[in-house]
């Protein structure tokens, strides 16, 4: 696939205490698109000009991610701030919010902290996860999630990571992938630049780092459901985040509707013609 022609304007904004950097597209009601990782603001490139024909787009670089800040902290409620702090910044009491990977994994927990504040949400490969009765890094014992642990020690990951980030990302996005050609090199650069010196992944990593902290903080979110109109895009051939994570979704997220789409790890990329239409089916009716 061809690098998308670049139709945004790049921008930065202050918001929770720290500045962002974003893309944006467009006029109408705001839809916030948050990444996953390794990514930034270019995972959402073939987004931008078809939904920005309706809404304003607005895809950031997460907290420590590539342009924006390196501050932390980088628990789920900063994030979540962040979000917020986001939808604010930009004139707005509230927005449709979608989210790939952690950016989901945001949003699921944004839409428990912050519902008044979504329109409505769209999640990408990562489904809603009810609060577990332990820390998640107990319960995430499958060998798929084995990075996750490998992340956990300061310093370790780092070292492996960043002598060679050309070829981390390159192994990330291509065994994660159902078919390897849907990003040249010039485009797997653009995400590499993001993590290049020193402490460069660090932020990134931190996220993970987070995980059981994220549970501790959290303990309100026992039993709660996500009431906000959800979209959840499923990956057919996702290797890690498997699409029957999703199963039962509807218990927890009574007003959601579930779409698949045939494609691995990088939805939004892999298949962007088939997610634009599934997101602009979605929000047809937001004004």
């Amino acid at each position: 696939m061809s690098n998308a022609a670049e139709t945004w304007k790049h921008g930065t904004v202050t918001a929770n205490g720290i500045r962002f950097h974003y893309i944006t597209e467009g006029t109408g009601p705001l839809l916030l698109l948050l990444h996953g990782f390794p990514e930034n603001h270019y995972s959402w490139r073939y987004q931008m000009g078809p939904l920005g024909k309706r809404f304003c787009v607005v895809a950031p670089d997460l907290r420590g991610y590539n342009l924006t800040e390196r501050k932390g902290p980088y628990d789920i409620k900063t994030l979540c701030d962040d979000v917020l702090g986001l939808i604010h910044a930009f004139g707005a009491d509230r927005a449709v919010v979608a989210g790939h990977d952690w950016g989901a994994i945001i949003l699921w927990n944004f839409a428990l902290e912050h519902p008044e504040a979504l329109a409505k949400l769209i999640a990408l490969n990562v489904s809603f996860m009810p609060r577990g009765p332990k820390p998640p890094l107990e319960m995430l014992t499958d060998a798929r999630f084995d990075y996750i642990r490998f992340f956990q020690k300061p310093g370790e990951a780092e070292a492996a990571i960043e002598p060679d980030i050309d070829g981390f990302i390159r192994t990330a996005f291509l065994n994660n992938a159902a078919n390897r050609n849907f990003i040249s090199e010039a485009e797997l650069k653009v995400f590499a630049d993001g993590f290049r010196g020193p402490g460069g992944i660090t932020p990134a990593i931190e996220y993970y780092r987070n995980f059981n902290r994220n549970w501790e903080i959290t303990p309100h979110h026992a039993g709660k459901k996500v009431m906000t109109p959800a979209l959840m895009i499923l990956a057919e051939k996702d290797p890690v985040v498997r699409p029957e994570m999703a199963d039962g979704i509807e218990r927890y997220v009574p007003n959601v509707k579930v779409v698949r789409i045939d494609c691995g790890h990088w939805t939004q990329q892999e298949a962007p013609e088939a997610t634009n239409r599934a997101i602009l089916e979605f929000i047809a009716d937001v004004r």
